[in-house]
């Protein structure tokens, strides 16, 4: 099971509000799940990294980072 499987299912909410998980957790799912929704909008790697750093106000680091962790 991977971690959007984990997440869909509710256990990475569960974990979270035990405090077992961090809120840098639910963020990185937040923006690979929105990376994916851009990538499905043709948009390139670099472009989405850059639209979300945007977005969501982080380092395009700290986007790349949560894409290289959650595409494992």
């Amino acid at each position: 099971m991977n971690v959007l499987e984990l997440y869909r299912n509710g256990i990475i909410d569960y974990l979270y509000h035990k405090g077992l998980l961090s809120g840098s957790t639910l963020s990185y799912i937040e923006y690979y799940m929105r990376y994916q929704e851009l990538r499905k909008k043709s948009r390139g790697y670099r472009e989405s990294v850059r639209m979300l750093s945007q977005e969501f106000g982080v380092s395009e680091t700290t986007i790349k980072k949560a894409i290289k962790i959650l595409n494992n």
